[in-house]
């Protein structure tokens, strides 16, 4: 099946459509890259959502117009992504949308909300859309994020050690895949016993199935143990920041936690989110990001700045957790340095930069990370990366190009494929990785101009994510817009 999955990260400021075929072959589900296409947001566009988004006040007018007018530019360039990637074939679409508020409260998600009428993108191609993914999970006691940990799981199965699949875009996430191989094993002896329909997490989590229904009941507050969903943490937050293992308990010593019995993720915290604001307010505007970290290499770290920042009790709390830019945004940011005196704009970006390498970091080693596969946007900072793997001290770090998976697109592909398993009824989400109570089939689909026609559903779930070679990537048909994500 020939997938257009569609994304625009908490920097909106582009929209990506990367294009994919996906298809079930076997235990595997085989993703062909096709190529990416991306988009930026008009300025008129980009100004109004960021005039609309938290801490700054809004209307239900200006999210309506907003909606309308997001879903209206997705649906552009899905039709570029299928004229250009898919010889006008595809046959769905995938949009995550536009994040514009994840309420939380109390170490809980309360709702999320995503923007971009799905309707305007059926409208345009007149195939099915499947959209608005994170929600369910959030109803099922979920974080609502990270979303991608599924296609990680699956994409890093079978790789030795602790991989660790890292994403820097507005907000930085990892996802945990620990014992991969073994994990394998495990995960064939449960798929043997269960049917496709009793859902793809259990059968690809590398744990026992049988045990996770017990689990599945565990009081609420209850930490967990081994494959079990995990609750929200409790009200109030440690006197001191830590870093905290996946079990919850903070490393001795400093050193790394033991890793997790099976895949966790969680996001570490800001990425480009304070560092794009910095630079926009320093430099008046004069520019969008720290183009090749060129502000940064020229600065110096300060450290009652960086000390300030890290002392933020969201770093303490133990995973799942999600944040976004509804805390860590311009005024948090200004906040900081207010008092500080006057410091230079570079040495600003410098010690941002280095928080973002050093919480990364700090998360990786908490779960005994023997390496790191990053994607995303930041990836094409060469001062954040370096700082990235002077702080991790000898855990390889490569990005998912050097694996078959374009670093630029590889959230696109991401929901590509999770749009691809709801069309065929298949959950998508990891409990111990989101903290649902279990597994969800997730989104809602909008119909084409046909109706709705849903696949078989397939006699058995994919246990492992396969990237072939070929397709538009290495070839023409590969576009992409330069930014950041």
């Amino acid at each position: 099946m020939r997938v257009i999955g569609l994304m625009s990260g908490t920097s909106y400021d582009a929209v990506d459509a990367a294009a994919a075929d996906l298809a079930i072959e076997g235990d595997s589900l085989v993703l062909t890259p096709l190529g990416l296409v991306s988009e930026a947001y008009d300025d008129e566009l980009r100004a109004a959502l960021a005039a609309a988004l938290p801490p700054a006040p809004t209307t239900l007018r200006e999210v309506c117009a907003l909606d309308t007018r997001i879903g209206q530019a997705f649906a552009a360039v899905a039709a570029r992504a299928d004229r250009e990637l898919c010889g006008g074939l595809a046959e769905l679409v995938v949009s995550h949308g536009q994040t514009v508020y994840h309420w939380t409260e109390n170490g809980r998600v309360h709702g999320t909300l995503q923007i971009g009428q799905p309707a305007w993108i059926a409208e345009e191609l007149g195939r099915p859309v499947v959209s608005d993914l994170r929600p369910r999970d959030v109803a099922a006691g979920g974080q609502g994020a990270p979303l991608v940990s599924l296609v990680d799981a699956l994409w890093l199965r079978g790789r030795p050690g602790v991989p660790v699949a890292l994403n820097l875009g507005g907000i930085a996430n990892i996802t945990v895949a620990p014992g991969a191989a073994d994990a394998g094993n495990r995960a064939d002896a449960s798929a043997d016993a269960q049917p496709a329909e009793s859902g793809i997490a259990d059968i690809t989590v590398a744990s026992a199935t049988a045990e996770a229904d017990d689990r599945t009941n565990a009081p609420a507050g209850a930490r967990p143990t081994g494959g079990s969903p995990i609750a929200s943490p409790a009200d109030g937050e440690p006197a001191e920041p830590v870093v905290v293992g996946a079990s919850g308990a903070p490393p001795a010593d400093g050193a790394s936690a033991d890793p997790p019995a099976d895949p966790l993720a969680f996001d570490t915290g800001p990425a480009n989110a304070l560092l794009d604001a910095a630079v926009q307010d320093l430099t008046g505007g004069g520019s969008a990001y720290d183009v090749d970290g060129a502000l940064a290499a020229r600065g110096r770290v300060d450290a009652a700045l960086l000390e300030h920042l890290l002392d933020d009790p969201y770093y303490a709390k133990p995973p799942p957790k999600t944040t976004g830019k509804e805390q860590f945004h311009l005024p948090y940011l200004r906040a900081a340095l207010a008092g500080r005196g006057d410091l230079r704009p570079e040495d600003v970006i410098e010690s941002l930069t280095l928080l973002t390498a050093r919480t990364v970091a700090d998360a990786a080693r908490s779960v005994g990370a023997t390496e790191v596969i990053a994607s995303g946007g930041g990836t094409r900072n060469p001062t954040l990366m370096a700082l990235l793997r002077k702080e991790l001290d000898g855990v390889p770090v490569r990005t998912s190009d050097e694996l078959g998976l374009p670093s630029a697109a590889k959230e696109a592909y991401a929901f590509a494929v999770l749009g691809y398993l709801t069309l065929h009824g298949l959950p998508a989400t990891l409990p111990t990785c989101t903290g649902a109570r279990h597994p969800s089939v997730l989104g809602s689909i909008t119909p084409g101009r046909a109706g709705l026609r849903l696949p078989p559903a397939p006699e058995r779930a994919p246990v492992r994510l396969e990237i072939a070679a070929g397709g538009g990537y290495s070839g023409t048909g590969y576009s992409v817009t330069e930014r950041r994500k």
